[in-house]
């Protein structure tokens, strides 16, 4: 199962690596009962390299938005203060 993780530009670390982080987790549980792991987890965003938290940190992204054409599910996460420029910048891409 393919699970994509969208990091939105502008957006707060908090809210984007915890969807990720815990299906990988679940992954490493599977791998350790010798089972082999389920879930693709991959961050995508608009841009390869996308600043989180005012630039404190930097989240590289797995994918390009665009180049994503199937996803089993989509997380968005909570975008705070710069809501009308992220969904102005995703205009046009095909998931939303």
């Amino acid at each position: 199962m393919r699970i994509s993780v969208f990091v939105p530009e502008f957006g707060v670390i908090e809210a984007v690596t915890p969807p990720f982080r815990s299906f990988h987790t679940a992954n490493e549980f599977l791998t350790t009962f010798g089972k082999k792991p389920i879930f693709e987890v991959e961050y995508v965003g608009l841009n390869e390299y996308v600043p989180a938290n005012n630039g404190e940190y930097t989240i590289k992204t797995d994918r390009l938005l665009k180049d994503v054409i199937t996803t089993d599910l989509l997380f968005t996460s909570y975008i705070w203060r710069y809501l009308q420029g992220n969904i102005g910048q995703c205009r046009g891409n095909t998931l939303f």
